[in-house]
């Protein structure tokens, strides 16, 4: 996948009655409107949210944004969804399972198919550190959204800033190995503040014999 910006170009129009509507050319099925254009925009994020999470239950595939046109708003969804949506499109593209989720993460198979449902709650950096397992890392943007500036820069805007979802420098044998436990004593320190270092290494000392005992038969 590559750097992706998780903003999508909706437009804006008036009806018979002087609601906004809000329509997204990448997701037909996300309509909403407002009273005003402020709530509209607001309404506009939801329904994106909702779409993306839909397209992630029924295993479906989710498009990079469309250019912005001139007219159009670039519209974000929830933080949460736009993490999930990325993992989604990661994972079915390199045909990652939870089973390999679990096993790169060093959590059970429940925590890491919850961490791929689209309705089921996640936190961000777990999402975050997911996609980071898998080779990609994460930025974040803060926009003034009075201004009504366009968020990120469209995919044909190169001249324009870019906030991107890039992928990472791969690593392999003992190196990788020694991030991968980092990354898990760092993701188990912050919920629980007995663990140490070597409580890790000795937990994946364990799980590797068992791995080569199991090849072994």
């Amino acid at each position: 996948m590559r750097a992706t910006v998780f903003a999508y170009p909706a437009t804006l129009t008036r009806d018979a009655k002087g609601r906004f509507l809000v329509r997204f050319r990448d997701f037909p099925e996300a309509l909403t409107d407002g009273a005003s254009e402020a709530e509209a925009l607001r309404e506009a994020a939801d329904a994106l949210s909702e779409a993306l999470m839909s397209r992630i239950v029924d295993g479906e595939a989710i498009p990079d944004p469309s250019p912005a046109g001139r007219k159009a708003y670039q519209v974000a969804p929830d933080a949460t969804v736009a993490l999930k949506a990325a993992l989604h499109k990661i994972v079915r593209e390199k045909g990652v399972t939870a089973a390999d989720l679990s096993r790169l993460l060093a959590i059970d198979h429940k925590e890491a198919r919850r961490l791929l449902g689209a309705r089921e709650h996640s936190k961000v950096p777990r999402l975050t550190q997911a996609l980071e397992a898998l080779g990609y890392s994460v930025t974040t943007a803060v926009y003034d959204a009075s201004k009504r500036e366009r968020i990120l820069s469209s995919p044909v805007a190169p001249r324009m800033s870019r906030i991107p979802l890039t992928r990472a420098v791969h690593v392999g044998g003992a190196q990788y190995e020694e991030q991968r436990r980092s990354f898990v004593y760092g993701n188990t320190k912050i919920e629980n503040d007995r663990v140490t270092r070597e409580m890790v290494d000795e937990q994946a000392e364990i799980m590797r014999r068992r791995r080569r005992e199991g090849r072994s038969r």
